[in-house]
This record gives C-alpha cells, structure tokens and sequence, in this order.
C-alpha cells in the first residue's frame, strides 16, 4: 500500500454494523486512508441496559469480521484491506477481560486509536516519507461530508482544526435539539465576543489534530465523558485551535445514555421537561460582559502586575460592584497562586499569554459558574429576549427563530 495520506480513529460503542459500513467507503477516497476502529464496551456493573449494548456492539464486530479477512496483529490489534485505498485497523477491547475500565471509557478507546495513529505517522518518518498533516477523530454517528480529508495543511502555529457540525434530530426530538444546538452556538459566541482564547466548540467528533501537538500534550484524556473538552483545552495552549468553515460534518442527533455528558443525554433530559422553553436554561448574558472586561483588562496588563494592580485595573473599567465581584470569582479560583507562580520566574511572555494558559477553558467555565451563583442566575430562552441589548444580532436572530418555531409548533397543536 502506498504512503498514508489520511487517518481516522472511529471509537465505536452499541452502534449498528448498517451504521458502521458507510464509513467503508470514505470521501475523497483517491487518497491512501487508513481507519483505526476501536469496538470498546466499558466495565460496568450488569444491567439489562449494559448486557443489551454489550451485545449490539459484539454483534456489529463479528459482523464486520465475517465481511473482510483480517490479520492478526496481536492479541486485540488485527488489520485487513477494505480497498485499494482504504485499510482498517481492528482494536477489540469490547470482549469480557478486556473491557474497557468504565471512569476511562470513550476517552481511552478514543486514545488507544490515536496512539495508534501516531505510531504509523512515526513509522512512515522512519521509511523517508512525510507522514499525514492530521489525525482525525470522530465517531460513528458522524456522516463524513466529501472534502473532509482535503482541508489545508496547518498554517504556523496551529494545532487543531475543528469542522463545522449539524445534529440530525431523531423524529420527536427536534426541539430538544434545537434548544440544545443553541446552548453549544450560544456559548461559544459570547466566549468570542469576551475576547476568550477558548472560544471553540469542543465536540470529540469534529477534531483534526497534527501528530507533533497530539504528542505534546501527551495524547486523549482518559475520561469516560468531556475526554475532548480537556483535550481541546491543553491544545490550545500549545498553538492554535481554528475553526473551519468548511466542510460541514452532518451529527445524529440522538438520545443516549452511553456517555454521562454530551448530546444524547442532554437532548433526553430536554424532552422530559413539561415546558422546555421556560425549563431548559442559558448561562445569563451579563456574565460575559464581565468575563469581557477581564480579558480587556488583562490586555493592558505586564507581568510585574500585582494583585492589588489587577483590582485596580478592574475597577477603572467596570463599577466597583462587579468588579468586586469578578475579582471574588478570581481569588476563588486561585488568583493568588497565579500572582505567586510569577514571582522570581523571569518569565519573558506577556502578562496576557501566562494568564490565559491559567485562566484555560476550564477556569473560564468555572468563573462562569461562580458569576452566575453570586447575582447572575440562568435564564429561560424567553428571559434571554428580555436581556436582547446584551445580545448581538446573531445570537438574537437565533432566539427569535427558536420562539417563532415553538409559535408555529403550539399552533398546529392547537388545531
């Protein structure tokens, strides 16, 4: 087989063998792909729920192994060729003794294929040849749209690219998805309009990641839930993380309960409220002109700043009550240790730079949560209308689609 020119790490877990083959035949399949499918099933005590997807997930392997002849690699490592182009690595960690432990759960199943990857770019740097400008991960709900192994090779700097996405809802979960879209588009432009360098969605399916940074940040998280928040969040204090126009990946939309966090339990939890539109809520807008006049007041800042500095800065762009309240949030989240990190170090960085690698993605989500349990409690779609001055034009456009919607819907069932 010729030289790689792409990789995909498709974690796989109770998802169906028709689902499965699309991926079979990929996009753009002039190019040398290699595919790493790690069939994973976590360590969990045994319900009927568990021991059904255990078993939708060993039917989906040996129905894939029964399709193509593949060679044993080692004991849970084995590969065949799907194609001219396309060659599939097995990793089978979906088998009773070698489960995957549940606290680790799609985080190492995403891992154990990425490392994979890397280990093939390595072997072709080895062999003379350039190895493939990314590793993609995505998952097997993911519709691959064509051009998705043609995106530019990283500019300087970058580390990440993050393709646009759009959820597919399952019949009878539109609105759950609608109100659910809106909280991912929602947060992350109020985090670009507060000048936050972790202004991305951080979505495990839609990452392109180079070999180097993933090595660097010594690869996935092992966590059984918001393995790609925290992986996106030491990335980006590496390079870059940019957000693609184009192409767009098509997501299901679906509930699920095999991830604590993420979509499919989100959208489920969305249905069963009686009123979604005044049950389900948003981060208060308020919150992130506070969070804007931080990163503002960070800008100006040296690091010879000081703790008392820094409550100086504040007040002189804000009045003094939320800047005493940002500056609470701040000590509470370990201000201090970050002045005393500084210290002595003679860092050559700007103020800016140290503080964002602190004030991660993380942290901002956590000065969020403590803007909001002070004086900024979280509104209903309907109360972020009444704040529309705290909105742009985007975001209000957006509101007002997600009423107008609830409007016709109430109407035909009101006929």
């Amino acid at each position: 087989m010729a030289a790689i020119d792409a990789l995909l790490v498709l974690p796989i877990y109770d998802e169906p063998w028709e689902q499965l083959r699309s991926f079979l035949t990929p996009p753009d399949s002039d190019k040398s792909i290699v595919m790493i499918w790690v069939f994973n099933c976590p360590n969990v005590e045994k319900t009927e729920v568990s021991e059904a997807a255990y078993s939708r997930t060993n039917e989906a392997l040996e129905a894939l192994k029964s399709a193509y002849s593949f060679e044993p690699l080692s004991q849970r490592v084995s590969v065949t060729s799907v194609s001219q182009n396309v060659r599939l690595y097995l990793l089978e960690r979906c088998q009773h003794g070698a489960l995957i432990p549940e606290k680790q759960g799609v985080g190492l199943a995403r891992k154990l294929g990425l490392d994979l990857a890397l280990s093939l770019c390595d072997k072709q740097l080895d062999a003379g040849m350039n190895a493939p400008a990314w590793l993609h991960c995505s998952d097997a709900d993911v519709r691959l749209p064509i051009g998705y192994f043609e995106i530019p090779s990283p500019e300087k700097d970058q580390v990440v690219s993050l393709y646009p996405f759009k959820h597919i809802a399952s019949p009878g979960y539109e609105q759950a998805m609608a109100l659910y879209d809106f909280r991912l588009q929602y947060y992350e432009a109020q985090l670009a309009q507060a000048h936050s360098p972790y202004a991305f969605q951080t979505v495990g399916s839609i990452i392109a990641v180079t070999p180097l940074a993933y090595a660097q940040v010594r690869g996935m998280p092992k966590r059984s839930g918001g393995e790609d928040f925290y992986f996106l969040n030491k990335l980006a204090k590496i390079g870059r993380v940019v957000s693609l126009a184009a192409p767009e990946l098509e997501v299901a939309g679906r509930p699920s309960c095999r991830v604590p966090i993420g979509t499919g339990p989100a959208i489920q939890g969305i249905r069963e409220y009686v009123d979604p539109l005044n049950d389900y809520l948003y981060y208060h807008p308020e919150i992130f002109v506070r969070l804007r006049v931080l990163h503002e007041c960070v800008q100006t800042l040296d690091v010879d700043v000081n703790r008392e500095g820094f409550s100086v800065c504040l007040n002189s762009l804000i009045d003094q009550n939320r800047a005493q309240l940002i500056f609470a949030a701040l000590e509470s989240l370990g201000l201090e240790r970050f002045f005393k990190h500084l210290q002595g170090q003679g860092h050559r960085q700007s103020f800016k730079k140290l503080f964002d690698i602190w004030f991660d993605g993380f942290l901002t989500l956590k000065f969020v949560h403590a803007m909001r349990d002070f004086d900024c409690p979280s509104l209903s779609i309907m109360g972020l209308r009444e704040h529309s001055g705290l909105l742009s034009d985007d975001l209000l456009d957006r509101v007002d689609g997600l009423l107008k919607s609830q409007n016709v819907r109430d109407g035909k069932l009101r006929e």
